[in-house]
């Protein structure tokens, strides 16, 4: 078992365990270390320019019935191609209540060019929502506001939107905002040193309004 490279899925408390065992040794070698999230109980290798993300349900109860289901997935990884990179990240955030949440995923096509561009592709999931126009410039938005923050290396950006997740009264565009930003950032492999605040109503700060929900302005 390679968690370093690999994702798993577990069923049994028996299969949670060598997950849980393996982790701990790239833990205690130095490969793997918690990332402080306090929405997901992620990991980082900083080595390996991954994150990780240990999602599901590993518990016993007192009547010693048992639930283990669950996933080891890679939320954060790159990739070298000849004239560039390609940068693959999701983010979740849940927030107040259970309806207050985003969860994101891009594929970020890098190809080096002195000149700076950036071109959105949205893929419809099977059983996803049609986004309508004000959801895609909430979230394209917080990812152009992220590159401003950031001003990684000049190049074309392809960015493909892979999902796109909210609820749909109660979750804001500012919410969808915050989360691309982050996700943009997380594909940067600049999360975890995020030192780049923004100007807003004349004070420094990166936040989300929770009010102007979607549910009362979405619209196509």
């Amino acid at each position: 078992m390679n968690i370093l490279t690999e994702e798993y899925q577990f069923n049994s408390k028996e299969e949670f365990r060598l997950l849980f065992e393996a982790i701990q040794t790239e833990m205690d070698l130095g490969n793997l270390s918690k990332f402080s999230n306090p929405t997901g109980n992620d990991y980082i290798s900083l080595n390996n320019r991954r994150m990780y993300r240990l999602k599901g349900r590993y518990s016993s109860t007192f009547q010693d019935a048992s639930e283990y289901n669950g996933t080891w997935e890679v939320i954060r990884s790159e990739t070298e191609k000849p004239d560039g990179r390609i940068f693959r990240s999701s983010y979740s955030i849940r927030k107040q209540e259970p309806g207050v949440f985003a969860d994101l995923e891009f594929v970020i096509d890098f190809t080096r060019n002195e000149r700076a561009s950036i071109l959105f592709e949205w893929i419809l999931e099977p059983d996803g929502p049609v986004h309508s126009r004000l959801i895609k410039s909430s979230i394209e938005f917080g990812i152009i506001s992220a590159f401003e923050d950031v001003s990684p290396e000049p190049g074309a950006y392809w960015i493909t939107i892979k999902r796109a997740r909210y609820h749909h009264i109660d979750s804001s565009f500012s919410l969808l905002c915050y989360a691309a930003n982050r996700n943009v950032k997380r594909a940067f492999f600049v999360e975890q040193e995020d030192l780049y605040p923004k100007l807003e109503n004349g004070l420094i700060s990166r936040k989300f309004r929770p009010y102007f929900t979607i549910g009362k302005w979405n619209y196509y």
